[in-house]
């Protein structure tokens, strides 16, 4: 049995967040692809109030849980797994046999498998964040259970970016996904074990959830950058990025993403005669600048992303004449 639980704690003014996790997850199935065979996730909703002594009583304890059944043998004190056809059983004797190799495929769970349910959670955390930008999962953690032992205990966001854009920028934020629709995208087109993605923009995600501002505005950019240029575009990349991101965004200036793409520059690239340490000490310390743009960028960024879900496509066609026109790849 695995069993995979997203753990987190939802604050006083989130009284609305057991609602709206409930809507998105209960009674939903996901399939996993592990070592070849299909995995089928079952999904419930876990809570209880917290009982402090500062009497939050609408404070809560979450837990969304993921169970699926392994066609396997595990065993975790001695770091194996064996994965078995038609469901037939294997004793722990036979796991450690050398003949069982044609008949069984045998791995170290800190290896292969361990980096397989990386991507279930990585998959997982993105699914949320782009199907419902506005749950804040800062105290997410997941807890990764093998026949009811704990087996890893993982967070992957440090700050929750993602909050801020659509708060912030909520107006832009106009497709709506189902966490299934979204969950399928990503694991055929953006998250894959050992085999390049046809989407590789989506792995960005994981530095706009563990960075500096300024670091989310760099990574937001070139995110921006794989969707809406192309190879060919090796001039006026910014003059590019303004109209095409426009067309798609109307309700955003150009000079808003002109300046956007200045502070990109700005980071890789230096700032007239100045030194680049002095460059990015001030970009460092500048902070409300930069939470700011980092708020725009990755709002921009993410809700590409969800057009294109939206769409079940892996990026857009522009067509430049007189007026900019675009569609979906």
């Amino acid at each position: 049995m695995l069993d995979i639980k997203i753990v987190l704690y939802l604050r006083n003014y989130e009284k609305d967040g057991l609602q709206q996790i409930r809507s998105i997850f209960q009674n939903t199935f996901f399939s996993f692809n592990i070592s070849g065979y299909e995995v089928s996730f079952s999904t419930y909703i876990k809570w209880k109030k917290i009982i402090a002594s500062n009497r939050e009583s609408n404070a809560k304890d979450i837990q969304i849980c993921f169970i699926g059944k392994l066609s396997a043998e595990i065993d975790m004190d001695k770091n194996i797994i064996c994965y078995y056809d038609n469901f037939k059983s294997c004793t722990q004797d036979e796991i450690s046999l050398q003949e069982t190799k044609p008949f069984y495929e045998y791995d170290n769970l800190d290896e292969g498998f361990d980096a397989q349910l990386e991507v279930f959670c990585l998959s997982m955390v993105y699914s949320i964040i782009l199907t419902a930008p506005d749950i804040n999962l800062n105290t997410a953690h997941f807890k990764i259970y093998l026949n009811q032992r704990l087996f890893k205990d993982r967070k992957y966001i440090e700050y929750p970016i993602y909050e801020d854009a659509y708060k912030e920028w909520t107006s832009i934020f106009k497709t709506k996904l189902g966490v299934r629709q979204t969950w399928d995208w990503l694991t055929k087109y953006g998250v894959k074990y050992k085999s390049k993605p046809l989407c590789p923009y989506v792995q960005l995600l994981y530095y706009l959830l563990n960075r500096e501002y300024f670091e989310i505005v760099l990574f937001s950019v070139i995110g921006l950058e794989a969707l809406f240029l192309d190879k060919k575009d090796k001039t006026g990349k910014s003059y590019k990025l303004q109209n095409r991101i426009h067309t798609v965004f109307p309700e955003i200036s150009k000079n808003q993403i002109k300046k956007m793409y200045s502070i990109r520059s700005n980071i890789t690239h230096g700032e007239g005669d100045m030194a680049s340490a002095i460059v990015w000490l001030d970009l460092i310390n500048n902070d409300m600048e930069n939470e700011q743009m980092a708020a725009f960028s990755s709002a921009l960024f993410l809700e590409s992303i969800r057009r294109l879900i939206s769409h079940n496509a892996i990026g857009f066609t522009f067509e430049e004449r007189m007026n900019i026109t675009y569609g979906f790849e």
